[in-house]
């Protein structure tokens, strides 16, 4: 795995890039509070303020969610969720970015992808590229959704995806 440092617009920027053309990249913001006063705002902020703070990455489907109940979730659990800092969250997404262990292509039990095409946090080619890479999968890539939306709009339907693999 590469890391390269970019600057853009003067905001500076890490890409941590697998190497793999057909798969994503991650890329992190050096604005995310990872310690001081930037993360004590965070853990501060009231579920309204907080809702405000991610406005710029919550769009279409996902606006409207956040409003409703999964955005009251989402708010609730973010002072515990970084309680201790983002290093955790950084730690899981750079995991996505190295070698499983083992071949994608290999897992045989029923797996279901479901990604939004207008998700803003995780892009859609990383949905499309686990598809490629398990052929076993079933894949459900949806036009009308985007992240968040998938927790409040589609559970039922993973379930009774689930249910029907029993």
């Amino acid at each position: 795995m590469t890391r390269t440092q970019i600057t853009i617009q003067d905001r500076e920027f890490t890409v941590y890039d697998h190497g793999r053309s057909d798969g994503p990249a991650i890329v992190y913001h050096h604005g995310t509070p990872a310690s001081g006063e930037p993360l004590d705002q965070l853990l501060a902020a009231s579920p309204e303020q907080l809702r405000e703070m991610v406005s710029t990455l919550v769009v279409g489907p996902d606006s409207a969610v956040m409003q409703g109940p999964v955005g009251e979730y989402w708010a609730s659990a973010m002072p515990q969720a970084f309680k201790h800092g983002v290093q955790g969250w950084v730690d899981d997404d750079l995991a996505f970015a190295e070698p499983f262990g083992f071949e994608l292509s290999d897992i045989r039990v029923p797996t279901l992808i479901v990604h939004g095409r207008q998700d803003s946090f995780v892009p859609v080619a990383h949905g499309e590229w686990l598809a490629r890479e398990m052929p076993n999968a079933e894949s459900w890539i949806l036009e009308d959704e985007a992240h968040l939306s998938l927790l409040a709009n589609r559970m039922p339907d993973v379930f009774d995806w689930l249910l029907a693999q029993a």
